[in-house]
């Protein structure tokens, strides 16, 4: 019996999921008030004008002062607004020229912080009794004018008569003179604004007949008022320095106190005005801190030499600086590079710097240990910049799993310099999934795919309670393909 070899070919169906397109939107949140804006304006009629008596716009009836028609009140020159210096001295802010005026005071039309005297001078009455002249303090309220031979040192008086025809400084050493100044009122000699009471001029110390290390000069003022001299003897003292290494900083004494600070600086090479600048402000900075928490005063000197090497700072010091006692001394080098710290019986101290809260429960004797209650600016506003910075939601991988259903499984970190953090995956509308981060470590969440389209929400939240966002539009489709299979039968006859 014979049978034909048939060939049956058969055609089956299968269904395969084929391809995920995910799209990832992700938004950090922030919160801020929109800029406000304001307008205002002046119209000016014929019948409207100012009143003197209350510089109020308005009509001329009822006016009881000055009235001027069609003129705003800032066009009127009593009722200009600025700063009154009173007959005692005191700086007034927003004070109308005619009020000023009119009780004796000098008015200057700006506001008081630009004014020189104001922002500066003494904080007491500089006219006092018979005292008609004080000087200018250009660094603290007790320091007078020093500089090295050769420099150009500011001299600025401020003048309380009125009527001055002439202004000028006699400069003596040991009761002879050796330099005699005009001083100026005009805006132009290192004297703040015009006509302002304060008169000085730039004195080029080159010429000066000086003596080794420090020679201390006395200033005498000779007013001229309607052909009359008058002379204020000893108005003011000033050290000359000649191959000093230690500049004095405040006191108005060039002798170092019980114990003294000696600020150096690392880096300010070629850079003098940026180094004195920077040396200034710190001791400021460091002698009212003593002062306040202490009572204490301490002599504060500028080391005019450049410190490259951090290790060498005290040997350089106390080569020039012969009263420099280690044991009680200290010793603070400025470098801009550096955070502060401690090392070899030095403070290294960035100038630009700002005192925690903690310096309260510093006893400041000594200086050991300060810099765990300094923060330098670049490091300030670093941690700002941390604490306001959103986490951010970085995603990685997505698998796909068949097991127990069609699922994903997508990986994700959250960067963020606020660790830790929490998070919470929202799957269309609804928790999925929550947890805490507490690092950047790659985290996992299974995301089922129930339908052909989902909405994945991961919220970060810093704890700093700043918010992150990340949104992922899932969307799955499926495609039918179709297997040839073949089966041969073979059929034989027997």
């Amino acid at each position: 019996m014979e049978r034909d070899k048939q060939g049956e070919i058969g055609m089956g169906k299968e269904i395969a999921a084929c391809a995920f397109l995910f799209a990832v939107f992700a938004v950090a949140l922030f919160f801020h008030s929109p800029d406000l804006f304001s307008v205002t304006g002046l119209a000016v009629g014929n019948a409207i004008g100012c009143c003197e008596d209350l510089c109020s716009q308005g009509t001329k009836e009822g006016c009881r002062g000055g009235f001027h028609p069609a003129k705003a009140c800032n066009e009127v020159e009593r009722c200009v607004m600025g700063c009154c210096i009173d007959k005692e001295g005191y700086c007034l802010q927003n004070y109308l020229q005619g009020g000023c005026t009119d009780k004796g005071g000098k008015f200057i039309s700006k506001r008081c912080d630009d004014v020189l005297y104001c922002a500066y001078g003494s904080d007491k009455p500089l006219i006092l009794k018979n005292r008609t002249i004080s000087p200018y303090r250009e660094f603290a309220a007790r320091i007078a004018p020093r500089g090295s031979h050769g420099s150009f040192i500011p001299l600025v008086f401020f003048v309380a008569e009125r009527n001055v025809d002439r202004v000028q400084a006699e400069v003596q050493k040991d009761g002879r003179t050796i330099a005699l100044l005009e001083l100026y009122d005009d805006g132009r000699h290192n004297d703040g604004g015009s006509e302002d009471g304060l008169y000085g001029t730039m004195w080029d110390s080159s010429a000066a007949d000086v003596d080794e290390g420090i020679t201390s000069l006395q200033v005498n003022i000779i007013l001229t008022i309607k052909g009359e001299k008058r002379k204020v003897q000893s108005t003011q003292e000033i050290s000359i320095h000649k191959n000093n290494a230690c500049f004095p900083l405040n006191l108005g004494s060039d002798s170092p106190l019980k114990e003294s600070i000696i600020i150096a600086g690392s880096g300010y090479g070629g850079r003098p005005q940026e180094w004195r600048r920077d040396s200034e402000r710190v001791a400021s900075q460091i002698s009212a801190l003593i002062e306040s928490f202490t009572g204490e005063v301490h002599g504060t000197f500028r080391f005019d030499r450049d410190i490259t090497d951090s290790s060498l700072a005290v040997a350089m010091v106390r080569a020039d600086c012969s009263f420099l006692n280690a044991s009680m001394d200290e010793v603070i080098l400025l470098d801009g590079r550096e955070e502060c710290r401690e090392e070899g019986g030095v403070i290294i101290l960035n100038p630009v710097f700002f005192i925690k809260r903690s310096v309260i429960n510093f006893s400041f004797t000594p200086l050991s240990g300060i810099c765990e209650h300094i923060i330098s600016e670049r490091s300030f506003f670093g941690e700002i910049n941390r604490s306001i910075t959103s986490p951010d939601i970085v995603f990685h991988t997505v698998n796909l799993t068949f097991e127990g259903g069609l699922a994903a499984n997508i990986s994700f970190s959250i960067i963020d310099t606020n660790y830790p953090d929490t998070y919470t995956a929202y799957l269309d509308g609804s928790v999925l999934a929550n947890g805490t981060a507490p690092d950047d470590f790659p985290l996992t969440i299974e995301v089922p795919l129930t339908a052909p389209q989902h909405q994945l929400l991961i919220q970060a939240i810093s704890n700093k309670e700043i918010y992150s966002f990340a949104f992922i539009n899932i969307t799955s489709f499926s495609q039918e393909f179709e297997t040839n299979q073949t089966t041969d039968q073979n059929e034989t006859t027997e």
